[in-house]
């Protein structure tokens, strides 16, 4: 057989077989690629974004460190945000702040059930119970991984899951969740701005 129509076949059979592998052992990922955040679901993105902002009850839950770094003033601005948009937009919305120590063990919660003069301290066990689709759509904010390619946000019917490359990605991801979810965020946040530049300025 001639070697200049055996070697062509030889490379449709590689790509062929590379392709069956990837296609076998790689599950398909459901994405899209916003502003530089990959999005991921379990369906349509575009059709859970705004099913999510229906729920009236928010678990706000940001990860937090027992011994402060750097990063959590960064996570409490994320923080900030989606309950500026939310109570903007009329639902209610309650912190768990799910604490870890400085070995990244997950220790304790601290949560003040929707009402701003309440601190009670849960216990790894109470707050995976109390963090359910039962009390809440629950929005969890990670800490910034840098094995990440790009920021994720990841999107269920009930969840919704901040996942940063850097520190510095953590308000704008957060921003862009809230822009999907709801067209006034951008108008809420700018509003909140100005009150507190009146009181600074």
């Amino acid at each position: 057989m001639d070697k200049h129509f055996v070697m062509p076949l030889v490379v449709v059979a590689v790509v062929l077989i590379a392709a069956i592998g990837i296609a076998v052992f790689v599950p398909l990922q459901k994405g899209l690629l916003v502003e530089g955040v990959f999005i991921t679901s379990e369906g349509n993105p575009i059709e859970l974004f705004p099913k999510f902002a229906e729920n009236n009850v928010f678990l706000i839950s940001p990860r937090m460190n027992e011994r402060a770094e750097s990063v959590d003033h960064a996570i409490f601005n994320g923080t900030a945000l989606f309950l500026q948009v939310l109570e903007g937009n009329g639902r209610d919305t309650v912190q768990v702040l799910r604490v870890y120590d400085t070995e990244g063990n997950f220790v304790y919660c601290l949560t003040n059930y929707g009402d701003v003069t309440v601190s009670e301290e849960l216990s790894t066990e109470e707050c995976f119970e109390y963090l359910s689709p039962e009390n809440g759509a629950i929005v969890f904010i990670e800490s910034p991984d840098k094995t990440l390619s790009k920021p994720v946000i990841e999107i269920s019917e009930n969840k919704l899951v901040i996942k940063p490359k850097t520190n510095d990605d953590i308000g704008d991801t957060s921003f862009l969740a809230l822009k999907i979810m709801f067209e006034n965020s951008e108008k809420i946040v700018a509003g909140a701005n100005a009150i507190v530049d009146n009181f600074t300025g």
